[in-house]
């Protein structure tokens, strides 16, 4: 038998190295990015200096942009003034 050993890095390495630039807005764009952030790529997340739209819709007891977690995690933010 031999042994096998593990990658130091956890998360899939399917995608590690590749960096991906995420301008999109509305909830398709930010989605497909977050699936390839998922697959182990860097994404930065480029946004007005208002913030992301999703940011505005706030919800539950803890007043939180449920959406825009779910498709922003993972993500490096940098907002740019257009």
């Amino acid at each position: 038998m031999t042994a096998t050993t593990e990658s130091a890095e956890p998360g899939p390495a399917f995608l590690r190295g590749v960096r991906v630039l995420d301008v999109t807005g509305a909830l398709a764009g930010p989605y497909c990015t977050t699936i390839l952030s998922d697959l182990g790529a860097d994404v930065l997340k480029i946004e007005p200096v208002k913030g992301d739209g999703m940011r505005a819709r706030r919800m539950g007891p803890e007043r939180r942009s449920i959406p825009f977690d779910l498709t922003h995690r993972d993500k490096q933010s940098l907002a740019v003034d257009t």
